[in-house]
Parts: structure tokens; C-alpha cells; sequence
């Protein structure tokens, strides 16, 4: 008889969990790996020495700018610590999960529709513009999935309660990036894969089901060079800024604070990942405007802070969302103003 290897398995899958926030720090595959950190480190270096241009630095202003006191000691950056700590633990739980439950979408997706559209194209060598077009289209339609399920989560009352847990910080620092509620890393990447895998079941049926998807191929190292730049920067005090048409294709970290803004003019802004073009298609991008003055949190239509926003309990963070959330399906209140996205 041979040994039963299911709870060794079990044990080693619940190993990996429990050290998913140091590990995902090492791991090439996630946007927490050190070198995106390291990364945005030294945009925001450059960025700060090049705009004081003539005026005199010094490696103690630079630290002073990188790492400023009020942020690093505000209440917000220790409840965006906690809320890494238990996103890593989260995550790394549910896509044991989602990446079994998303895994053949794309080959599925194919089946469905081959009656309509035919089993399309047999394997043949690909043109030389597909190596540069076909990787594009997916990243498009990765960004795309990011759009929509960012749309939703502001455009829909009860799913806004929960993405209001993200932007209820008050100050940000690369941390707020996992300042998230569970049902938003659940509802955000099942959108994404969705759309991607449609897009890929395209690119299958045009080129061949056999295609093979090289690394060379892979979109994945298009979103690695946002990560391993600014992404992380999307998140901070940093306000470098894409204007003119570079605002209109990149999402600059100035684009991704003005979305943070308690400002009515900024509500429903600046939605899509690493690109504008999404929400340059669709009505939702404002270039930053130099000058600006930006007051983040969750306010009510009195001008208090929700209480999201005072509170630096991630129990809080996690309850009050569902509480508030299940009282506007079944039809109780309306969605608090805690900057609310206008209608």
C-alpha cells in the first residue's frame, strides 16, 4: 500500500500560509517582491533630487523626504501594516483556491462558443507582429478587468462599503496598496482572470489552441516593469506626475491620489492599474492639475470622519463593511457619504 501523502500536503500548503508575509517578499511572481520596493525607492530619490533642481540637498533631506516622521509614526500607516500582515496571510489561503477555480477558463471559454465561431485557426508559425501585439492586447485586457472591477466597486452602493476600507486611509505610504477587504480580493481578481481569460481564448482561437505563451510572450513582464518603477509609489506621498499625453496613456501616482480624494470633482477618477487608457475610453480619467490640494479619508456629508477612518482596528476594518454592506441589500439605509462617489 503506498503512504497517504494528503496530510503532509496539507501541512506544508498551511507552512506556506503562515509565512506568506515574508516569503511574497522574495517571490519574483508578486508586486511585494523587494526589488519593486527597491525600485520605487530610487524613482522617488530621483524624482526628489531632480525637482529641487538648484536647491541644495543632502542625503539627510533625502531621508527626511523618502521616510517623513508623520507618516511613518500616523495611525493609518500601522493599521496599513496590520492589514499587509493579514492580506499576505489572506491571499496567499485564496489562491490555493481561485488559481484552481480560474485554471482552463480560457480552453472552457472555447468549447462554449466553437458551434458559433468555429474551433479556429490551426497551430502555424506566428507573424512577427504578433510578438509585440499579442502580449499588448492581453496586458489591455488585464488593465481592462482591473477597470471594471474597480468600476464596480465604487458604482455599486453595497461593494463600495467594502473598497471604502481602502480608502479610508488618511495618509499612504506602498502599505495602503494592501489595505483591502476580503470580498474586494475576491471580487477584483475573478474579473480580472474572466476578462483576461477571454482575451486569451481570442488569441487561441486566432492563432491556434497549441500557441505556446513563451516568457518572451508573457504580459506578465509589461506589469513587472510598472512594478519594479512606480507602482508602488501609486500609494504615497510622492506626487510624480504624467501630464500632457503621457497622462492620457500612463497612471501616474499623482493620477491614483486625486482617485483618493475627498474632492467631489475626484470622485469615480483615475481607475484604471498602471494605464489611463481604460478610463480615457470611458470618460473616468483627470489629469492631475499642478498646485492641487488633496485631503484624503472618508468624511460624511457633515464633514466628520467615517469611522473607517478614525479607527486603526482591522477587526473594525473587517465587520463594519459586512455590517454596513448587508443593510443596503436588504434595503435599510442608503450608502453612508463617507466620500461617496456622486451619481
Amino acid at each position: 500500500m503506498q503512504p497517504v501523502h494528503a496530510p503532509q500536503n496539507a501541512v506544508e500548503t498551511l507552512i506556506d500560509i503562515l509565512l506568506a508575509p515574508i516569503t511574497r517578499l522574495f517571490d519574483i511572481q508578486q508586486q511585494t517582491v523587494w526589488i519593486s520596493y527597491l525600485g520605487a525607492l530610487i524613482v522617488a530619490a530621483v524624482f526628489y533630487l531632480t525637482s529641487r533642481r538648484r536647491r541644495k540637498t543632502s542625503l539627510k533631506g533625502l531621508w527626511r523626504y523618502l521616510f517623513p516622521k508623520r507618516l511613518m509614526r500616523h495611525p493609518s500607516t500601522r493599521l496599513d501594516l496590520k492589514m499587509y500582515l493579514y492580506s499576505s496571510l489572506y491571499l496567499a489561503g485564496q489562491a490555493v483556491i481561485l488559481l484552481g477555480g480560474m485554471k482552463g477558463l480560457s480552453a472552457g471559454l472555447l468549447a462554449m462558443a466553437a458551434p458559433v465561431i468555429g474551433s479556429g485557426a490551426p497551430h502555424a508559425p506566428l507573424p512577427g507582429w504578433a510578438i509585440v501585439a499579442v502580449p499588448a492586447f492581453l496586458y489591455l485586457a488585464l488593465e481592462l478587468g482591473y477597470w471594471l472591477s474597480h468600476y464596480m466597486l465604487h458604482r455599486i452602493d453595497w461593494l463600495w462599503e467594502f473598497h471604502k476600507v481602502h480608502h479610508s486611509a488618511e495618509v499612504m505610504t506602498p502599505l495602503t496598496e494592501w489595505r483591502q477587504h476580503p470580498v474586494e480580493y475576491v471580487i477584483v481578481p475573478v474579473v480580472m482572470g474572466v476578462v483576461s481569460s477571454i482575451a486569451l481564448a481570442i488569441v487561441q482561437w486566432g492563432f491556434g489552441p497549441d500557441i505556446e505563451l513563451s516568457a518572451f510572450w508573457n504580459p506578465s513582464l509589461i506589469l513587472f516593469a510598472f512594478v519594479a518603477t512606480y507602482l508602488h509609489l501609486r500609494h504615497s506621498h510622492v506626487n510624480l506626475t504624467a501630464t500632457g499625453i503621457w497622462g492620457y496613456i500612463f497612471q501616474s501616482p499623482a493620477h491614483h491620489h486625486i482617485h483618493h480624494s475627498t474632492d467631489p470633482r475626484h470622485f469615480d477618477k483615475n481607475l484604471g492599474f498602471c494605464l489611463s487608457v481604460w478610463d480615457w475610453a470611458f470618460g473616468t480619467l483627470y489629469i492631475p492639475k499642478k498646485g492641487e490640494t488633496l485631503t484624503l479619508g472618508l468624511f460624511d456629508e457633515h464633514g466628520h470622519k467615517d469611522e473607517l477612518t478614525t479607527s486603526a482596528s482591522l477587526w473594525t476594518h473587517m465587520v463594519l463593511p459586512c455590517q454596513r454592506a448587508w443593510k443596503l441589500i436588504r434595503g435599510r439605509k442608503t450608502p453612508e457619504a463617507s466620500s461617496l462617489p456622486a451619481e
